[in-house]
């Protein structure tokens, strides 16, 4: 009361502390709702705020030219960090190669709003694209909270499967395990599909699986055959010639092939 009709006046709030303060919050009490001051009325110092109020216009509650100003309200406080999500890829899933969607972010912050757009970082997979990635958003608010999401995906190669029939019965929906003489070499091929119209081109070559048993063998006929640790180009194909043993019959093997996208490709064959 007593102030200037129609004037300004500053209003000083000391505080031991103004760590967090984005503003000044006013409250009205017809509405039950909060708002905060335009910025440009609102100083924030190291040991206080000071606020810029006008009779009968911004900050006065009653809105009236009178003399008296009305100021129900108080320092507001933002503790809250931003929401921040991960667009684009999705937390665990497999994108084949060429085709995997760019990791982008979305932030919001109902607060004191942000201090600038998200941002988002993606680290991982090797020089050929593939492999395991991950993808970083983070965004900062006006008092200085910092919110971060993280989201872990794959990129891989197009897998289309063991070219042999023997060695693939699946791919011609065979439930039968393919069955190969011991002592014989297994022929274990393979090729990648295409990207945009491209065929696909390995960093490193495959690793060849070391042989599991997981059916009938004595146990003093335990024989994983003769291996070497990777497969071979041979045109567009990767090969792979297992040799096994005559006492390696009447069991079954799953073998197979891992990739430098970190996956494993397994098949299931027997020996008689």
């Amino acid at each position: 009361a007593g102030v200037g009709v129609g004037s300004d006046q500053t209003v000083t709030i000391f505080t031991p502390d103004t760590t967090g303060v984005v503003g000044y919050a006013k409250y009205d009490t017809a509405t039950q709702t909060w708002t905060l001051l335009p910025s440009d009325r609102v100083a924030i110092f190291a040991d206080r705020v000071e606020i810029r109020l006008t009779d009968g216009g911004i900050g006065d509650d009653d809105g009236v030219a009178n003399g008296t100003i009305s100021d129900p309200g108080g320092i507001f406080t933002d503790s809250a960090a931003p929401l921040v999500a991960v667009t684009g890829v999705v937390e665990g899933r497999k994108y084949v190669v060429g085709s995997a969607p760019t990791p982008a972010c979305t932030a919001t912050d109902a607060a004191s709003g942000l201090a600038g757009p998200c941002k988002v970082s993606v680290a991982g997979g090797n020089a050929g694209g593939v492999g395991g990635f991950t993808a970083t958003a983070s965004a900062t608010d006006k008092a200085g909270n910092t919110a971060t999401k993280i989201v872990h995906y794959k990129v891989i190669y197009p897998w289309q499967g063991f070219d042999s029939p023997s060695l693939d019965p699946c791919r011609r929906d065979c439930p039968m395990v393919p069955v190969a003489k011991a002592g014989s070499s297994v022929e274990v091929t393979f090729t990648l599909g295409r990207v945009s119209g491209r065929p696909v081109q390995l960093r490193t070559p495959p690793s060849w699986v070391a042989p599991t048993i997981v059916g009938p063998l004595s146990p003093s006929k335990r024989d994983h055959g003769i291996s070497t640790p990777v497969y071979r180009l041979d045109g567009k194909t990767w090969r792979y010639t297992w040799k096994t043993t005559k006492s390696m019959a009447g069991s079954v093997w799953q073998i197979g092939t891992t990739l430098d996208d970190g996956e494993t490709h397994i098949v299931t064959i027997a020996l008689r």
